[in-house]
């Protein structure tokens, strides 16, 4: 006979049960299997393949109805990606799970947690667990293995079976919340509101549960009682990431239904919580504001922009107000940032864009000019001022800057057409037809 102790590190070595846990608690396989698999771990940690293979097929050999011995050289098999002995040990592997009264608790919980074990043989266990909890029913440690392999499964009916099985056994927090998820994800609506509204006020979840309780009413399509939660909902800035989708699907599906005014809290407590989410503060002024509201909104937006001093910050804000056509309001932006970094060319190319935009030609052609003293080499901040200064009458520079672009990028078609606009100007019918050709 080996030393208990020897038998606890045996198991812990295989695997089949945690340091801490007493041995007595356990089930152990037979005495001699537990002094192979130690040998052939010792093989294993050797790195001496042939003999913890001899090891393991011997004691399967002696000992063929042996569930653990079979997942020892199942593992050996795997790790040496052995096809044609894993398909052998499989089948027998699945005839032991076909008859598995015999089968240690701690075994099973460990096989159905084997990612390796198929769903067959997932269902096999889980049949035989199915008979046990059958016989003690008080035995809260059955359906919790039931769960984890149900969940495998992707089976949430039967989950939630195995929940209601240990909210009966022992009425936790945790398993009522559990109950809550699964009930969400099957679309047991009406049950989710009763198992939210059985939860206590003030739990530490509060939140959580106001939300789910949301969710329910909005598939009810009960609009009045959403209002109710709506005011009683907090959003505040730690919580707000987590929950602006889902809110904005609430928000955007209330005003389908025509409920604007619960619509219109739900964003403003999101726009409230996420100041930093311009785009989400302008959609609630422009949705529900007034106009007075969304010029003060925008005159924040623009205080609060004109103190940066982050160059990506200012220049993605003034792309933003261009693509939205608000050069004007782009330029003091673009000014700051030339401020904030002197040496880039981009905040002045950017400011010679927005001013085109606006025909401000002297500003487009200073701004440009300032964006090639950067980077002389830049064909399209050239042809810019030579857009600028044909535009200004001052044909000859603004042609001489549109061939110094075209010299450094041939394939620039605004070049080309700026030639051609001072082509026109100087009333030359044949080399305007020729570069306009070129623009197109």
């Amino acid at each position: 006979m080996i030393a208990q102790h020897n038998l606890r590190v045996a198991l812990f070595l295989i695997g089949l049960v945690p340091e801490g846990v007493a041995a007595a608690a356990i089930e152990l396989p037979p005495e001699d299997v537990l002094l192979a698999i130690r040998k052939a771990r010792t093989h294993q940690a050797a790195g001496r393949v042939v003999e913890e293979r001899a090891v393991l097929e011997q004691l399967v050999e002696s000992h063929p109805s042996d569930t653990t011995s079979l997942l020892q050289l199942f593992d050996f098999y795997s790790r040496h990606a052995d096809k044609d002995n894993i398909a052998r040990l499989r089948a027998l592997l699945r005839a032991q799970l076909a008859n598995a009264e015999q089968i240690p608790l701690s075994l099973l919980k460990a096989a159905i947690q084997d990612k390796r074990m198929d769903e067959q043989e997932v269902r096999l266990m889980l049949a035989e667990l199915e008979k046990r909890f059958a016989a003690e029913p008080s035995d809260t440690s059955i359906p919790r293995m039931l769960l984890t392999g149900y969940e495998r499964l992707d089976d949430p009916g039967k989950q939630r079976e195995q929940i209601v099985r240990l909210l009966a056994l022992e009425p936790s927090a945790r398993w009522k919340f559990e109950l809550i998820r699964i009930d969400e994800s099957l679309g047991r609506w009406e049950d989710l509101l009763a198992e939210v509204r059985a939860i206590k006020p003030g739990n530490a979840e509060a939140g959580w549960l106001l939300l789910r309780e949301l969710a329910a009413l909005d598939a009810l399509n009960r609009v009045g009682e959403m209002a109710l939660i709506i005011d009683r909902l907090e959003v505040t800035a730690a919580t707000a990431e987590s929950v602006v989708d889902e809110l904005m699907a609430r928000a955007m599906g209330l005003l389908d239904r025509g409920d604007t005014a619960s619509a219109e809290k739900l964003l403003r407590k999101l726009a409230l919580a996420q100041p930093q989410k311009r785009e989400l503060g302008r959609a609630v002024a422009y949705l529900f504001g007034t106009l007075e509201e969304q010029a003060s909104l925008e005159a924040s937006y623009m205080d609060k922009t004109l103190k940066s001093d982050n160059l990506e910050t200012l220049i993605n804000d003034a792309a933003r107000r261009m693509m939205n056509g608000d050069a004007a309001s782009a330029i003091p932006i673009l000014e700051r940032a030339a401020v904030v970094a002197p040496k880039s060319e981009l905040p002045w190319f950017n400011l010679a864009v927005a001013a085109t935009k606006l025909e401000r030609w002297p500003l487009v052609e200073s701004a440009a000019g300032k964006a090639i003293e950067i980077n002389a080499a830049q064909p399209r901040a050239l042809m810019l001022r030579a857009q600028a200064r044909v535009k200004s009458g001052r044909v000859a520079e603004g042609m001489a800057d549109a061939k110094a672009a075209l010299a450094i990028d041939p394939k620039l078609k605004q070049a080309w057409y700026v030639l051609y606009l001072g082509a026109n100007r100087l009333h030359d019918e044949k080399a305007a037809a020729e570069y306009l050709e070129k623009s197109r």
